[in-house]
């Protein structure tokens, strides 16, 4: 009788011990069970672990956690093929910059952080469902998804006033305005934007002009945005050991043509700011509902 290969299936790679990292690894064991398809056989290494001792790539379906991680295994030598999880669809869209081709033969597939538009756009609309013109700001590396975020807000019924920013000192001459003609300022996540200064300023001026923000993040809430649509570590390691154990069981494989497929949150939270809703006037009863990771069953 052959025994079952005691090797693990699948690496994951940690940019470090963190916490957010080590959210993500409990949410990745919480979902390894036969239920939802093969119990996986995992091993888990930290970048520096790695880089001292590289293992047999080729043995394991490799997952980068993190954006250092992710980047880590992308410029490695050995150039293995791997998916990249808990990171900002902006890192990875850095990383292909210089991609002639267009796709990365080793990058497979990204599960980002990023909620899908078509989410967040639900949300606004469920909040403010008068509201006809939104105001966003984008910076240098998120300015490439304009056309698809005006599409998606065509969609859901709203015209955009779109500011681009080169840096944070653009903030203030170029944001002012966009509060004259707005019912809303939706936050996308980019490095320009990202400072306590730049965020205080986007939410105290925006709570001057009585016009509501809606977040990309739990923290963004806590601080003054009025809601927003976000994915736990531990959703997105649940998300994660799913895919590897389904995938392990259909033996599916992901054409390079098609590389790296960009894949969403599937378990998210949304979360209001009560103060700041009662404060601007705006109901909350419409919120939509979470769908959150399935609890441990017996």
């Amino acid at each position: 009788m052959k025994l079952p290969d005691p090797s693990p299936a699948v690496l994951l790679v940690v940019s470090d011990k963190s916490a957010p990292y080590s959210k993500f690894l409990d949410g990745f064991a919480q979902c390894n069970r036969p239920s939802e398809g093969v119990q996986l056989r995992y091993d888990v290494k930290t970048v520096d672990q790695v880089a001292a001792d590289p293992p047999l790539f080729e043995s394991f379906d490799v997952v980068g956690v993190g954006t250092r991680a992710t980047k880590f295994l992308y410029d490695h030598a050995d150039s293995p093929t791997f998916s990249a999880s808990l990171l900002p669809s902006i890192a990875v869209h850095q990383l292909l910059a210089g991609e002639v081709t267009g796709y990365s033969a080793s990058l497979e597939a990204a599960f980002v952080i990023d909620q899908p538009l078509s989410r967040r756009l639900a949300l606004v609309r469920a909040l403010l469902p008068k509201a006809s013109t939104l105001s966003i700001v984008l910076g240098p590396d998120s300015a490439f998804f304009e056309e698809e975020l005006r599409r998606e807000a065509k969609a859901f019924g709203f015209t955009l006033n779109i500011a681009e920013v080169a840096s944070e000192q653009d903030l203030s001459p170029v944001v002012m305005p966009l509060f004259d003609n707005s019912d809303g300022m939706l936050l996308f996540y980019d490095p320009v934007m990202t400072s306590p200064r730049a965020i205080r300023f986007l939410l105290y001026s925006a709570y001057r002009r009585q016009v509501p923000v809606i977040g990309y993040s739990e923290g963004f809430v806590k601080a003054g945005a009025i809601a927003a649509a976000y994915s736990s570590p531990q959703a997105l390691g649940c998300q994660v050991a799913q895919h590897f154990s389904r995938k392990m069981l259909l033996a599916a494989e992901i054409p390079a043509r098609e590389r790296p497929i960009f894949i969403y949150p599937f378990y998210y939270q949304y979360r209001i700011n009560e103060t700041v809703a009662e404060s601007l006037g705006i109901s909350t009863g419409r919120i939509l509902p979470d769908k959150p990771v399935p609890e441990d069953t017996p």
